[in-house]
């Protein structure tokens, strides 16, 4: 009996090891998430703007060189 004992106390050390590790990765997921949130906006706002200039630059361009020469 006190065997089975030990294997209980062991596996409860083991559990408790693993739901602290779980807390830290799940810390280090929503920072992760909070970072790729915060430049997710910016990133976004850049890819509209050169999307824009090269919209500008394929429609432009014949405008432009018919116009100036």
């Amino acid at each position: 009996m006190p065997d089975n004992l030990e294997r209980v106390v062991v596996l409860e050390t083991k559990v408790e090891a693993l739901e602290e590790l779980n807390k830290e990765i799940l810390a280090n997921l929503q920072l992760i998430n909070g970072q790729l949130t915060k430049y997710h906006g910016f990133i976004g706002g850049v890819a509209f703007i050169i999307s824009g200039v090269g919209v500008l630059w394929t429609f432009g361009r014949d405008y432009f060189s018919r116009h100036w020469n």
